[in-house]
């Protein structure tokens, strides 16, 4: 019991962080309807798929290895089929990526820096918001911080043991996002710098533990190389082409277009920088010297992380397809937290840190519940909203059609519904009463997203002049119209 208490108040501000963290994650966690993207993994998920469909699914239609899916499977089975079932797997995920930033900050600098960034892990506003989506984005920040803790590990103390705990984590972080590779390769680059650092009798040793990790990871992501094959065929996507502020808006958006905690930031991360350039350099380097070197280990780390994934990404976007969106550049996020945190422990005096973290982390909390008010906001489109709509007023069991039935359909399963939501456009529903006028009859639309004005002009004359509007959901980015047919018509 004493070993308890005493582990508790060793560690009772990590205790505080992590309790933090789960609050505002698991609160409200299915106010939002599922929006389109998370209604993807509803349907690619569906347990009622065999498993030959649910690998069509994903190779055809998603842009994630497999494993996240499978991970959603399994809690299906053992919580059963629902959009807070789905969402508990990113918020358990999101919960673990404060405490592996913890353990890397840790590793990185000190216990202290490990502290403040998980502190501003959990408060983060963009963090709570992947760790609340039902998609991988949180899995993915759990597993690069973890495959760089363990990283730091290896380099620390190269023994095979530690290599094989490497190549492990890092064989899942590569499974959980397809840019996770671009993530490896900065490592491979860390270790490489590292290897002429060596003295020449222990290189042949370092490559081989090396080899044996690039050979383990690159099993681990080889079984998604149908899916991979799929991507790199992709000649165009709906991402923006890249604007003159597109990056700037990127990391505006990790700290949700907040000018005052930008502004609070920006002087952190150029004291961090002044903080590397003030640091003393032996005049020869070594291994030992290196990895002793906190503030620059740390650096090189750090930069070389930021430095491959986003210049990777930013001028890749200048090609056929644009990659200039935040969520692919989550992996980075960590890099900024702890580089923001070393520079606030390097402050003198803990009441100086004191008021530099408790300003950070007003100003994020205060975003989060009074600026953007994440938890009673409307932001997903509201697809949950127009189906029950739909289901409450369709009595008569009226045909019900959609533009958007694939994603719809979680929403009109049979378990939960008679309606049998059928896959069409207003275009398309004017063009086949058009041929078949016999068949005309009232009908249900239901659609969602930008497509509230895709209806042509004959389909509009058609249904003005046929049919009468006599009830109507409009939500945010969703709406659910009866088209009831007029007498003259019949």
């Amino acid at each position: 019991m004493n070993k308890v208490v005493t582990k508790t108040a060793q560690h009772k501000w990590l205790i505080l962080i992590m309790i933090l963290a789960a609050v505002l994650r698991v609160y409200n966690l299915d106010f939002q309807s599922m929006w389109l993207d998370e209604l993807f993994t509803m349907a690619v998920t569906n347990p009622d798929l065999t498993w030959s469909q649910f690998h069509k699914e994903i190779v055809t239609r998603e842009s994630f290895p497999f494993l996240y899916f499978i991970i959603v499977k399994g809690f299906y089975f053992l919580f059963g089929y629902s959009s807070l079932v789905a969402r508990m797997v990113s918020v358990l995920a999101g919960i673990f990526g404060v405490y592996a930033a913890y353990l890397l900050g840790k590793k990185i600098h000190t216990k202290q820096v490990g502290l403040i960034a998980s502190l501003f892990v959990a408060v983060s506003n963009y963090h709570i918001y992947i760790s609340q989506d039902a998609r991988a984005y949180s899995l993915y920040f759990l597993f690069v911080c973890l495959s760089f803790y363990t990283l730091l590990i290896y380099i620390k103390r190269p023994t095979w043991k530690h290599v094989l705990l490497y190549a492990l984590t890092t064989g899942f972080l590569v499974n959980f996002n397809f840019f996770a590779p671009i993530n490896v390769v900065s490592q491979g680059l860390i270790l490489l710098c590292l290897l002429f650092l060596l003295p020449k009798n222990k290189r042949i040793a370092f490559i081989q533990k090396g080899a044996v990790a690039a050979f383990i990871i690159f099993g681990a992501f080889i079984v998604n190389y149908q899916k991979l094959k799929v991507l790199l065929n992709y000649k165009k996507f709906w991402t923006p082409a890249p604007q003159d502020d597109s990056l700037a808006k990127i990391f505006k958006n990790f700290f949700g277009n907040s000018e005052i905690l930008l502004a609070l930031i920006t002087p952190f991360i150029v004291y961090y920088l002044f903080l590397i350039f003030k640091n003393k350099e032996p005049r020869k380097w070594t291994y030992n010297k290196v990895i002793k070197n906190k503030l620059f280990f740390g650096f090189l780390v750090l930069f070389t992380w930021f430095f491959v994934l986003f210049s990777y990404l930013a001028v890749k976007s200048y090609g056929p397809i644009s990659y200039l969106l935040t969520r692919y550049f989550v992996s980075v996020l960590p890099v900024i937290f702890i580089c923001v945190a070393i520079a606030i422990a390097s402050i003198k005096g803990t009441v100086g840190k004191g008021i530099a973290v408790f300003v950070m982390v007003f100003f994020m909390m205060a975003h989060l519940f009074v600026v953007k008010k994440q938890y009673t906001t409307i932001t997903h489109a509201q697809y949950r909203d127009a189906a029950t709509f739909v289901k409450t007023n369709n009595t008569q069991n009226a045909p019900t059609y959609s533009n958007q039935e694939y994603w719809y359909k979680f929403y009109f399963r049979p378990d939960q519904t008679k309606i049998k939501l059928k896959d069409l456009s207003l275009n398309n529903i004017y063009l086949q009463l058009k041929k078949y006028p016999s068949k005309m009859t009232s009908f249900w639309y239901i659609d969602a997203f930008k497509r509230f004005d895709s209806v042509n002009k004959p389909t509009s004359e058609f249904l003005n002049k046929h049919f009468v509007i006599k009830k109507q959901y409009k939500g945010y980015r969703a709406w659910a119209t009866y088209y009831e047919l007029k007498k003259q018509s019949r």
